[in-house]
C-alpha cells in the first residue's frame, strides 16, 4: 500500500486515504484504501450528445452498414460499404478499434499483431448507495454505478475476459452475439463464479441480481498481460489515419490531436 500511495503522489492526482470501515457498505480483506474523483459516465447521454453535434454540424452518416473495402488511387481514398454505396475521400480515419486491420491491409500495409480479448461485464441490480469500488491488489474487482441508472457493472479483471487471441485480425464471429465467446457460455453458471469469488471483498454482491451483460471485443498490444497496458496510438501513412484505442479518458486527446493534423492540411 505504501508504493502505491508513493506513486499516486509522484502523479499528482489528488486523493485522500480512507479506512474501509468508513465505507457504507462491508468489505473484507480490505486494510486501507484511498478516495479519489472518478468520474462515472452515462454511454447513453454522451450517445445523445454526440448525435445532437453531428446534426447541428450537418455531417452525413451512414448507420447499419460497414466499409467492406477500401483503395487508393492518385490522392484520393474510396470507400466500398455493404450496403453498396461508394464514398470517396481525401483523408481516412479508421476508428473501426478491432476491425481496423481488415481495411489497413488492403492498402498494402504491414498489420501488426493484436491481442483480441471478448470482455463480458454483468449488469446488476443490488439495493446499494451509489458508490464505486476497486480492489487493486492482486487480480483485482470493480463494482462502479452503470451512469445514471440504478444498476451497477461488476468487472474482474481475469474472469471478465472470456476469450483471447494474438492474431492480426479480429475472429470476425466475435462482432455477433450470436456465434461470440459468450454464447457458448451458460451465463448464470459464469455469473455465479464471478459472485462466488467477488464477494470474499464484497459481501453484499451475494444479493446481487443478474440484468444482462455489456460484451464485445476489444483489443490491447500483445503479450502486456503483466501491465495491463492500454494505450490509444495514432498511426498516420499517406492521408490514412489509424486509430489504436485505449481507455474512453483518452479519446479526447486522440481527438485534438488528429484535429490539429486536419487543420493544418486543410488551411488553405
Amino acid at each position: 500500500m505504501d508504493e502505491y500511495l508513493i506513486f499516486c503522489k509522484e502523479l499528482g492526482v489528488p486523493f485522500k486515504n480512507i479506512n474501509s470501515k468508513d465505507l457504507p457498505i462491508k468489505l473484507e480483506g480490505v486494510g486501507s484504501g484511498i478516495s479519489c474523483n472518478e468520474v462515472v459516465y452515462d454511454c447513453e447521454i454522451l450517445r445523445d450528445i454526440v448525435k445532437e453535434n453531428i446534426k447541428k454540424n450537418d455531417i452525413d452518416i451512414s448507420l447499419k452498414s460497414r466499409v467492406e473495402e477500401i483503395r487508393k488511387s492518385d490522392d484520393l481514398f474510396t470507400l466500398k460499404t455493404t450496403s453498396g454505396e461508394e464514398v470517396d475521400a481525401d483523408v481516412v480515419i479508421n476508428s473501426t478499434y478491432g476491425a481496423s486491420n481488415y481495411l489497413t491491409e488492403q492498402l498494402g500495409i504491414l498489420v501488426p499483431e493484436r491481442q483480441y480479448e471478448y470482455t463480458a461485464v454483468p449488469i446488476i441490480e443490488l439495493d446499494i448507495d451509489k458508490i464505486g469500488i476497486t480492489i487493486m491488489d492482486g487480480p483485482f474487482l470493480t463494482i462502479l454505478p452503470f451512469g445514471k441508472t440504478n444498476k451497477f457493472l461488476l468487472y474482474h479483471v481475469n474472469l471478465s475476459v472470456i476469450d483471447s487471441e494474438v492474431s492480426t485480425k479480429l475472429n470476425l464471429e466475435w462482432l455477433s452475439k450470436e456465434t461470440s465467446p459468450l454464447s457458448k457460455v451458460d451465463k448464470e453458471e459464469y455469473f455465479n463464479m464471478m459472485i462466488d469469488q467477488c464477494k470474499n471483498f464484497i459481501p453484499v454482491l451475494k444479493n446481487s441480481k443478474l440484468i444482462d451483460f455489456l460484451e464485445g471485443p476489444r483489443m490491447v498490444l500483445p503479450r502486456r498481460d503483466h501491465s495491463d497496458a492500454r494505450l490509444s496510438i495514432i498511426t498516420e501513412t499517406n492521408d490514412y489515419i489509424e486509430v489504436f484505442s485505449g481507455k474512453i479518458d483518452h479519446s479526447i486527446w486522440v481527438a485534438e490531436e488528429i484535429s490539429k493534423g486536419l487543420k493544418k492540411k486543410f488551411k488553405n
